[in-house]
């Protein structure tokens, strides 16, 4: 958690904040710039996904892989988690800062 909080803290943890619990990934993962992108995005990446199943399971975690295609699995974590996905986001960063 520790890692990941200074990750944030970083030159690009604002740029990167945005794609976490989201679909999709920063354009900068696929430049010149994977370099300074890519381990804040897949080590906060990596504990968001850490967080969800602390909150929903593995079991439930696993299922939600193939909605990604079908663009399905937000509002599936929803239900889920029974909140927002914004409010998903906010108690991961909360967990992240203890």
């Amino acid at each position: 958690m520790r890692y990941t909080r200074l990750r944030l803290k970083g030159p690009r943890g604002a740029e990167i904040l945005p794609f976490i619990g989201a679909l999709g990934g920063p354009a900068a993962l696929f430049t010149t710039e994977r370099g300074e992108v890519a381990p804040t995005f897949y080590a906060c990446g990596t504990s968001f996904t850490t967080f969800l199943v602390g909150r929903i399971g593995l079991p439930e975690t696993i299922g939600l892989m193939p909605l990604i295609r079908t663009g399905g699995v937000l509002p599936r974590i929803e239900k889920l988690t029974g909140g927002t996905i914004d409010a998903v986001r906010q108690a991961w960063r909360q967990s992240i800062e203890r």
